[in-house]
């Protein structure tokens, strides 16, 4: 990690936002967000003897934002664990991460189309379907815009 940088929450932040962050980078990032919370260390420091695979999980399952937040948005995180997230809140954040399932991903996606509106790269015929067909429109516009983004 850079050494020179100053070390507060802007620069916690922006590893936890980086999607190839690696676990040192966001472990170290998660101590300096939360220092001043003596709970969230003491996770981290019974999380840092556990192996990868584990420690991406535990933090994608954790109630602290910027825990699970880090794991969610970040490619270390194994694909089963974005797949299991149930809180509507955050599948977004875990839908955008390039390790989501594909077969999971098109599930929810039919389920519900409007997700494709806050994917980053949402599949482009979807969003198409969305800007002609959309049900009111609001959806029609947004759609719209989102292509606009897009090209």
């Amino acid at each position: 990690l850079q050494q020179n940088t100053p070390r507060n929450d802007i620069w916690a932040k922006f590893f936890l936002r980086q999607e190839n962050s690696s676990r040192a980078q966001v472990d170290e990032a998660l101590r300096v967000y939360y220092a001043l919370d003596p709970d969230a260390l003491a996770q981290l420091d019974v999380l840092a003897k556990q192996p990868d695979r584990i420690w991406w999980s535990t933090l994608a399952k954790s109630n602290l934002t910027f825990f699970k937040f880090g794991a969610l948005n970040n490619r270390h995180t194994p694909p089963a664990v974005l797949a299991a997230e149930i809180d509507p809140e955050w599948w977004i954040v875990a839908m955008n991460n390039p390790r989501f399932p594909v077969d999971v991903l098109k599930a929810r996606l039919k389920r519900d189309p409007l997700l494709a509106l806050e994917l980053v790269n949402p599949e482009l015929d979807l969003v198409r379907q969305l800007a002609l067909n959309g049900k009111t429109r609001a959806i029609r516009e947004q759609a719209m815009r989102k292509l606009d983004e897009l090209y």
